[in-house]
């Protein structure tokens, strides 16, 4: 009996969240950019430091010891002790960082003229670092909620939602598709797509396993009875492999969010929410298998995008030019979901829906 009654508290702590504000997600998530800035500023302070430690230990403990400090332990921070703070958190990263830029002497030499020629100075035009950064952290920070998530000391403000809202968790499962897509293709080759997804195939079917064989609590309403969000991502590879078209994959995108949303609002929306019995395998996993409409729909988007960064650069106010660009597609992309908001609803992780590929 109070195994029992401990399930069930269990599954009410992690059910039933509507979310937050979408300004409460991204105060939350700004200390990961902001660590790897951090990082970057204190790593050349303590060069000669490292270079004398480097007798005693080897330099990768000496960067692990570092990264662990600077970027492991502000977002943890911000999304467990400190998440009460989500506007002060920021605030103290950049003012550390802006301390330690005016500490370091290299930056006492810079003048105008110096910073005129920063504009035609030669990059090398390999892959941009960014990329590298915002796939890592998405990792660590995805790895941070799943494993605080069962906790208290996590708000429950950033648990998934149960079916509308914004959420840092739900934020999450859409960051793995626009990853994929930013460094993926979408015209992979059958074979090489298939090799991708089968590692994502086994670990489906893993946690399918796993999950019924040790009557682990699950969330049917989330993905459904036998679907899990491995399955997703794997179909998500494996789909544009077989999709052959000469059309941009922002074409496609918006094709797919069309003919998806016209389904949601004639329908699909109502019956994939509802408590329809799930006697078949269609139903029984309607919201994943439906859902994957809209989640190719913003992996083609990031496809498009991503095509659009991987351009060779060479000079560094090129690079200035894609941040520009970047900057008015976030500006663009507010006032978009904003207007859909309004007409269409809000965002449905468990939907997919315009409104949650426009919010990622």
């Amino acid at each position: 009996m109070d195994g029992l009654g401990a399930r069930e508290k269990h599954i009410n702590f992690v059910s039933n969240h509507n979310g937050s504000f979408p300004s409460d997600i991204i105060l939350s998530t700004l200390p990961a950019p902001l660590s790897v800035a951090l990082t970057s500023v204190v790593l050349p302070l303590l060069l000669p430091t490292r270079y004398v430690l480097l007798q005693y230990c080897s330099r990768i403990w000496i960067h692990l010891l570092i990264e662990t400090l600077t970027v492991v332990c502000p977002i943890l921070l911000s999304f467990t002790l400190l998440s009460c703070s989500t506007v002060l958190n920021p605030i103290i990263l950049l003012l550390l960082i802006t301390s330690l830029m005016i500490c370091a002497p290299k930056w006492w030499n810079l003048n105008i003229p110096v910073l005129n020629r920063l504009f035609s100075f030669p990059l090398p035009g390999k892959k941009p670092s960014f990329l590298t950064n915002y796939r890592a952290g998405m990792n660590l920070a995805t790895a941070i909620c799943i494993l605080a998530v069962d906790f208290s000391v996590f708000p429950r403000r950033f648990a998934k939602t149960e079916t509308y809202g914004y959420s840092l968790m739900d934020v999450g499962v859409g960051s793995f598709v626009i990853a994929n897509g930013l460094v993926g293709s979408s015209q992979n080759q059958a074979a090489k797509a298939w090799s991708k997804s089968f590692p994502l195939l086994l670990l489906g079917i893993f946690r399918l396993i796993s999950v019924k064989l040790s009557n682990y609590h699950e969330h049917v309403t989330e993905y459904g009875v036998h679907w899990n969000f491995f399955f997703t991502l794997a179909v998500v590879k494996v789909a544009p492999s077989l999709i052959k078209t000469n059309l941009r994959p922002i074409v496609l995108s918006f094709a797919l969010l069309a003919i998806y949303e016209l389904g949601l609002k004639l329908g699909l929306e109502t019956w994939i929410l509802s408590d329809y019995p799930r006697n078949n395998l269609i139903s029984a996993n309607r919201e994943g298998i439906f859902s994957l409409l809209g989640y190719m729909a913003l992996y083609y988007a990031s496809c498009e995008l991503g095509d659009y960064i991987k351009i060779s650069r060479t000079l560094f106010k090129e690079w200035l030019r894609l941040l520009m660009v970047l900057i008015c597609l976030s500006f663009l992309g507010w006032i978009c979901l904003h207007c859909c908001e309004s007409l269409l609803g809000i965002p449905s992780r468990r939907l997919a829906n315009t409104s949650f590929c426009l919010w990622m």
